[in-house]
């Protein structure tokens, strides 16, 4: 039924996470249940639906440089593109830009 109802809609985000946190509320309105239970039928912590992600500034320039060398330099890879980085003074391994 979760996924039917997932179907139907037609902007939803990238992320598995964002789906299931914006699935709860409409489906409480169409069973007329509480969130306890949606979240226990989704098999989904009710922790999860006051949950917002705190990204930080330094984060989304970090994101925003990872994003603009690999663009300039197509071929890079993450390790050769988190050795630019760190040339260019940032404290990051290659883990973190291979995740971007």
């Amino acid at each position: 039924m979760f996924r039917l109802y997932l179907e139907d809609r037609e902007e939803l985000p990238d992320d598995q996470f964002a789906i299931e946190q914006q699935a709860v509320q409409p489906l409480q309105q169409i069973f007329v249940v509480s969130e306890r239970r949606v979240c226990r039928a989704l098999g989904q912590p009710r922790s999860s639906q006051r949950y917002t992600p705190q990204i930080s500034e330094a984060e989304e320039r970090l994101t925003e440089g990872i994003v603009s060398l690999a663009m300039e330099y197509g071929r890079y890879g993450h390790r050769r593109i988190t050795t630019l980085l760190q040339w260019e003074g940032w404290r990051v391994n290659h883990k973190w830009v291979e995740c971007i």
